[in-house]
């Protein structure tokens, strides 16, 4: 087992807004780890440009949860790095038709984002499923 620090396979947690995504880089190309609200298209291609990575070299793009702020620019990330996209069976056939998880609020804050969150779901393209 090689020692981590001497392995160039790494976690990059970067913050876009107030969410983050993981890139995560392994000896095949990288993963991306969610996408972000949706119209993020300027801060991934801002985070590919920083890390000079290639957006193609991204070999897989997997959604921990289909909320807005996790997904909502899946169809940009699709569509630059040609990756594929894994998810929750449960919500791949809604996220394909441009729908999302509804939020389950616990507090005042969260009550307003579920607001956004029906307000803005209208805007979660479409990505191709695979």
């Amino acid at each position: 087992m090689q020692d981590y620090a001497e392995n160039d396979n790494h976690v990059q947690p970067i913050g876009i807004g107030h969410v983050n995504i993981y890139l995560i880089k392994t000896d095949i190309g990288y993963i991306l780890v969610d996408t972000g609200m949706p119209n993020s298209n300027k801060k991934l291609d801002a985070t590919f440009k920083e890390f000079s990575t290639d957006p193609r070299s991204v070999q897989l793009i997997i959604l921990t949860h289909g909320h807005l702020d996790h997904v909502g620019s899946t169809a940009y990330a699709q569509q630059i790095t040609g990756a594929k996209v894994m998810c929750q069976r449960s919500f791949a056939k809604a996220l394909s038709a441009g729908k999302i998880e509804p939020a389950h609020p616990q507090n005042f804050i969260g009550r307003v984002l579920q607001l956004m969150t029906g307000i803005l779901g209208s805007a979660v393209l479409r990505f191709k499923r695979s």
